[in-house]
């Protein structure tokens, strides 16, 4: 069965990603396709806890430990993915533009000609703007994603 558009999302920072990482180890309970997270043959959830395997498992590991991951992939949240996408409003980018030049008294494609410091600063706090993604504020300055993703 087919639901809604597919869409992507940006994950940009850590708890958003071991979130998603959660919902897509439980999506094949969701759909009825198992009964467990182990017992999904297509899953790399495998991997997670052990088995041999391409997936590269060093970066969420890292985050939560062994331990912490067998936990936190069986808590019963496989909503959260997007409930919490639902209730932050996304600034398109005119609007985005708008808020930068009035909450930081700066034109948006200004920013990238400031000196590096300066940059910086301004550029975390076009990022503390709800709304306002890292992408987002990547395309309509003109800065590199990499630098933002960086500060």
């Amino acid at each position: 069965m087919f639901q809604d558009r597919y869409r992507s999302e940006a994950v940009e920072n850590d708890s958003y990603f071991t979130t998603v990482l959660r919902y897509i180890h439980q999506n094949p309970i969701k759909a009825g396709l198992s009964k467990s997270i182990v017992g999904y043959a297509w899953s790399s959830y495998a991997n997670y806890i052990g088995k041999n395997g391409f997936v590269d498992t060093e970066f969420a590991m890292g985050l939560l430990g062994r331990e912490n991951f067998v936990k936190f992939m069986v808590e019963d949240k496989m909503s959260i993915v997007m409930d919490e996408n639902e209730q932050t409003k996304k600034l398109s980018d005119a609007e985005a533009i708008i808020v930068i030049e009035t909450v930081l008294g700066i034109a948006a494609v200004k920013i990238i000609n400031e000196p590096k410091d300066t940059k910086k600063n301004i550029l975390r706090r076009a990022l503390d703007i709800e709304g306002i993604s890292t992408r987002q504020l990547a395309r309509i300055t003109g800065v590199s994603p990499n630098v933002i993703w960086k500060l």
